[in-house]
């Protein structure tokens, strides 16, 4: 029999979390383990293994050869469910009959037997507590090397039958007594229901695979490659979070070029100061450091990504990610509550700090005449937040070319970081704004600033 039994959850308080809840039930541990992790033991049915009759009337009567790269696709897949959540994996032997989780490879023949299904099924997995619990079909014919990597089609299948294996519903339907998304129709997959959350990149229990509907040039990439932020919450309501994953101080990559087979992922990280970057982009990104609320319009978060490229990220909830480096394009970079560092790099970017103590840069402090030819547009929010406007080696926006400041608050411990001396500048008022000047140039507008105008060399400048 297998090694773990099957309890039972309530609902929470969230709809989105709810919807994925299959009937509440989860694999339990048979006695206590070490940080409560749950231990799953798994086995892949090799040719010979048992015939299976399961509730929807299909009869398994012959089990295909795994192949390396399919066993090695299972094995990311259940690495990319317990890198979120408090579950360790275990191999067992083949056909093994204490395993929790069976993978059987089958047909199509085989797994649309049942006759009422007008595509081909790529997967089937039977969810805790239901008859043949913890079976999973998987089609050979349904996929092919390529899409079998992380961001493939066929990985992204893996993904979401490995969800029913180990609880997890779909958001459209009311199948083991879950609820549907917001907004979505019972039974219709293709409704993405309010705020179209009923997707992949937020959910990879949907069947809408597609960023808004837009399909990628193949099957190989462009797809959800992890589980999404809907989908983390769900599964670590059922196990706990895994606390140990991505503790230290990382640097997340956007995907900037189709032709290395982008994908879009999730970000589960536990800890450290962390940073995501897109600075090789060429054309405009969108970094934005909130994690997702699992309420309202963006429940399942805020797609960081580049303009064009199938793939991108979004951050779960419970994840606090610092700084942000955007590229050489027209950029946006939102922050968030704790202490942002963020940098705008080339062209005319928009930097929004959050409530923490922000540093805003503009520009690229790695190239000789940084801001030259930029607009930037710099937010710092609330905190004590310092614009960067110049290092130690030169100031930034000379030869045309400036930085606009919307909220510079001297009360809230706001700074300007400038090269040089404060005689270097000169601070003009123009209406209600401020102008500073280094030579004859505008390094930078300050908007509503012109009642504290006499005190930002004072107050106001941070030399270096």
């Amino acid at each position: 029999m297998p090694y773990n039994s099957v309890g039972t959850k309530p609902l929470t308080n969230n709809s989105y979390v709810n919807s994925l809840l299959w009937d509440g039930d989860y694999w339990k541990n048979p006695t206590t383990t070490k940080n409560s992790t749950t231990i799953i033991p798994y086995s892949f049915l090799q040719p010979g293994s048992e015939s299976f009759d399961d509730a929807y009337g299909d009869v398994v009567t012959q089990a295909y050869l795994w192949s390396n790269s399919e066993i090695q696709a299972i094995q990311t897949g259940l690495k990319a469910w317990s890198n979120v959540a408090n579950i360790s994996f275990v191999p067992t032997v083949s056909n093994s009959s204490t395993a929790t989780l069976k993978f059987y490879l089958v047909d199509t023949a085989q797994l649309d037997s049942d006759n009422d299904s007008s595509t081909t099924t790529l997967g089937r997995f039977k969810t805790p507590g239901e008859p043949g619990m913890g079976t999973g079909y998987f089609n050979w014919q349904g996929w092919n090397e390529s899409n079998l990597q992380p961001g493939g089609y066929g990985f992204a299948t893996i993904l979401h039958e490995l969800g029913h294996g180990l609880g997890l519903a779909h958001p459209h339907d009311n199948a083991g007594g879950s609820l549907v998304f917001p907004g979505v129709t019972p039974g219709k997959p293709d409704d993405r229901g309010n705020y179209g959350l009923n997707q992949d990149i937020w959910t990879i229990m949907s069947y809408n695979s597609f960023v808004d509907g837009i399909l990628p040039p193949g099957s190989s990439y462009g797809y959800q490659a992890t589980p999404s932020a809907l989908d983390i919450a769900a599964i670590q309501y059922l196990y706990g979070a895994n606390t140990t994953y991505n503790t230290g101080n990382n640097t997340y990559i956007l995907p900037v070029d189709n032709d290395f087979e982008p994908y879009y992922f999730t970000i589960w990280d536990a800890g450290g100061i962390d940073t995501i970057t897109a600075q090789t982009a060429t054309a405009s990104t969108t970094i934005n450091l909130n994690q997702a609320p699992l309420v309202g319009s963006n429940a399942g978060g805020y797609l960081c990504g580049v303009t064009g490229i199938y793939g991108g990220a979004t951050i779960a909830n419970g994840v606090t990610i610092e700084n942000a480096i955007a590229g050489k394009g027209n950029d946006l970079i939102i922050g968030n509550s704790a202490s942002n560092k963020l940098t705008g790099l080339e062209k005319s970017d928009r930097l929004s700090g959050g409530s923490g103590n922000d540093t805003l840069t503009g520009s690229n402090p790695g190239v000789l005449n940084s801001g030259a030819g930029e607009y930037d547009t710099l937010t710092g929010g609330l905190g004590a937040d310092l614009f960067v406007l110049g290092d130690s080696a030169k100031p930034y926006y000379q030869d045309k070319g400036y930085a606009t400041i919307t909220d510079f608050s001297l009360a809230e411990g706001d700074k300007l970081q400038v090269f040089g001396s404060a005689s270097d500048y000169i601070v003009q008022v123009d209406q209600q704004d401020v102008l500073i000047g280094y030579g004859t140039d505008t390094i930078v507008l300050i908007k509503n600033a012109a009642s504290i105008a006499n005190s930002l060399k004072t107050q106001g400048f941070s030399l270096v």
